[in-house]
């Protein structure tokens, strides 16, 4: 699911009682996402209760092999 299908779901599931336009639903998700984003980025973890947990995390930085592509004689 990306966030176009996102947007379509909550626009084809709303209640007839209070329709919200496509536009408006697409300004709600990315509000959510640049809040979540600037949560993350300042060190914070997100915990969406009955969905999951959202944190970020540092790797150490990955060998890089050097393959040589000619031929041995």
């Amino acid at each position: 699911m990306n966030k176009e299908d996102l947007i379509q779901h909550l626009f084809l599931n709303q209640s007839d009682k209070k329709k919200v336009s496509k536009i408006k639903l697409s300004e709600i998700v990315d509000k959510l996402f640049d809040k979540m984003s600037d949560e993350l980025n300042n060190g914070k973890e997100i915990q969406i209760s009955d969905f999951g947990n959202f944190s970020l995390t540092t790797k150490s930085l990955r060998p890089i092999v050097k393959y040589s592509l000619k031929k041995k004689r």
